[in-house]
């Protein structure tokens, strides 16, 4: 059963939060803004919900990098307490690049086991619109997200604000 809309409404609120924050403002165009969300379209868990996770920035030399990830769930209590569950997903790739209107370059990188934790990564670079945009999906998210969800127990599964 297809969940991107719940995706992209968790992708909505952290935009939304990042836009608040007064201490560190949100410097990307609104256009990059507005492909990010449909962006979010291209994952599809596996089960359950998911919440993408992006991270973003200026390259002075080209244009715009952004990483993409599907957040993971923490869990709380019992033996397993502090662990973390990531998710299985799908990624739609003619969605993702169908932003780009012209490709550069499209890479499927893959780290050995119990190297740097990034696991398998996606790297697509090429112009949107008139503005050079590298994306990096990744399979997990990297060490320093957080998790995205905290499942407790009894089953209930909460989301985690994000910083």
């Amino acid at each position: 059963m297809p969940h991107s809309h719940l995706v992209m409404q968790h992708l909505l609120k952290q935009l939304e939060l990042k836009a608040a924050r007064k201490d560190s403002p949100d410097r990307r165009p609104q256009w990059l803004s507005d492909v990010i969300l449909r962006w979010s379209s291209v994952f599809e868990p596996y089960a359950g919900v998911g919440r993408i996770g992006f991270a973003c920035e200026p390259d002075e030399d080209h244009g715009w990098r952004v990483r993409l990830y599907l957040g993971t769930t923490e869990l709380v209590g019992g033996k397993n307490d502090g662990e973390w569950k990531h998710p299985g997903f799908e990624l739609n790739f003619s969605k993702l690049t169908d932003e780009f209107t012209q490709l550069d370059d499209f890479r499927w990188n893959v780290s050995a086991p119990g190297t740097d934790g990034s696991h398998s990564f996606v790297t697509i670079g090429g112009t949107i619109g008139e503005h050079f945009v590298e994306v990096k999906v990744y399979s997990r998210p990297p060490r320093d997200a957080g998790p995205a969800f905290r499942q407790h127990l009894d089953g209930t599964v909460e989301p985690v604000s994000q910083r």
